[in-house]
């Protein structure tokens, strides 16, 4: 799993037959894992039940619909936790602080705050 897959880590170029798959960059949050981990960072924030395109790519390329029954969402709000700790710790030694830094803080805050008590209902 890349786990920070976005545009920004994308590499898409025109070919002979339009635009074409050229490379990912920034892998060092890859684990060997669980696919529906890619899900976390694919809808950020979000939820990924509604990601129509990411879900139909998924569909296509395994040949089933994701895992968005209960053991999957228990599974995507322990993934969330894990981005939403990174998120916060990585600040420090990327030298991210102030005020524009503070927002993305206070979000992954909340989000984590959020996935622990969606995880617990889970789990009982």
């Amino acid at each position: 799993m890349h786990f920070d897959l976005w545009d920004g880590n994308v590499f898409v170029a025109n070919g002979p037959h339009g635009r074409q798959f050229e490379g990912v960059i920034d892998g060092e949050r890859t684990f060997w894992g669980d696919p529906l981990a890619e899900f976390v960072s694919t809808s950020l924030f979000k939820d990924p039940r509604k990601a129509i395109d990411v879900n139909a790519g998924y569909a296509a390329v395994t040949g089933a619909p994701p895992d968005f029954g209960d053991d999957g969402m228990l599974r995507l709000s322990l993934y969330r936790s894990y981005l939403d700790l990174i998120m916060l710790i990585e600040g420090a030694p990327r030298g991210y602080g102030g005020p524009e830094h503070a927002g993305v803080r206070a979000l992954a805050t909340y989000d984590l705050n959020r996935q622990v008590r969606t995880a617990a209902r889970f789990v009982g």
